[in-house]
């Protein structure tokens, strides 16, 4: 008896947490490939931009990579392919010569070149890495 009632409430109970979306607390959104940031800061950042995404449904990833010799913009699709948890988001893409902003997905619709330097000007005039 006690089983007749206990496997549609744990059923339904999963079911409950199923429908629920959640992303991984682990996900990594601040790819430094250069070492900048400190263990504090780019923790900071990965959270503020999970919150990103658990609000908005979108990803915000930073990449930081100098040792990059090939196509930014390639590179920029690769790694938020290989990182981003939504298809919908953007990434900022820095390596030793050039920025790259990629708008993937529902983003696409919402940055074009002027908000692309829009948003590396942002980057610039905040006392950065940079700096």
């Amino acid at each position: 008896m006690m089983k007749k009632v206990l496997l549609p409430a744990v059923i339904s109970l999963m079911m409950s947490v199923l429908a629920v979306p959640v992303s991984a607390q682990g996900e990594e959104f601040i790819l430094d490939y250069d070492g900048y940031l400190t263990a504090d800061e780019k923790a900071d950042l990965n959270h503020d931009a999970q919150e990103i995404l658990q609000e908005t449904g979108y990803s915000v990833l930073l990449l930081l990579d100098e040792t990059n010799t090939g196509s930014l913009a390639d590179h920029a699709v690769s790694e938020y392919n290989a990182h981003a948890p939504s298809k919908d988001g953007i990434i900022l893409a820095i390596d030793s010569d050039e920025y790259y902003v990629y708008a993937a997905g529902n983003a696409a619709q919402y940055v074009d070149d002027a908000e692309s330097e829009r948003i590396w000007n942002v980057f610039v005039s905040e006392e950065t890495i940079y700096e």
